[in-house]
């Protein structure tokens, strides 16, 4: 099981991932919430603690959320939304992100600016650039190398 209390995103595998649901935001916690283990509570708590996350706050519409994730804590959100019949669609939204998209609540950016801040090193992204490619890395690295160019 991973320690997602001292768990740290994989850089490289950075996404943005929209979950959209087909219950109402109202019915969130009684539909996901109250169904997992006590286990999978705590994990699903030190995840949205620790990784820049959004849902949606409108009791009368469908509920969503936006988070941050990698491979792993991608796959352990869905398996757990497998686990207990929960029927979702997942959206990649990472040029949402990267082109600052008013689809996004600038609040919401800023945490991921903040998040991938503390996460990425200029040298270690020019590194990976020269095994894969500029046109390979990720948008949180390309968005975090133009931050570091304007400084």
């Amino acid at each position: 099981m991973i320690d997602f209390e001292n768990y740290t995103l994989n850089p490289n595998e950075l996404k943005l991932i929209r979950f959209d649901f087909n219950f109402k935001t109202s019915d969130a916690y009684d539909v996901i919430y109250e169904s997992i283990n006590k286990d999978e509570k705590n994990n699903i708590s030190n995840i949205t603690y620790k990784f820049p996350n959004t849902s949606s706050m409108v009791d009368d519409e469908l509920y969503w959320d936006i988070i941050l994730v990698d491979t792993e804590v991608l796959f352990y959100l869905e398996n757990i939304l497998v686990k207990y019949g929960v029927i979702y669609t997942i959206t990649e939204i990472c040029d949402l992100y990267y082109k600052k998209s008013k689809k996004i609540k600038n609040e919401f950016i800023l945490k991921i600016d903040e998040y991938i801040e503390n996460l990425f090193d200029v040298d270690n992204i020019l590194d990976r650039i020269n095994e894969i490619g500029i046109d390979k890395i990720n948008k949180f690295e390309l968005s975090y190398l133009e931050k570091q160019s304007k400084k």
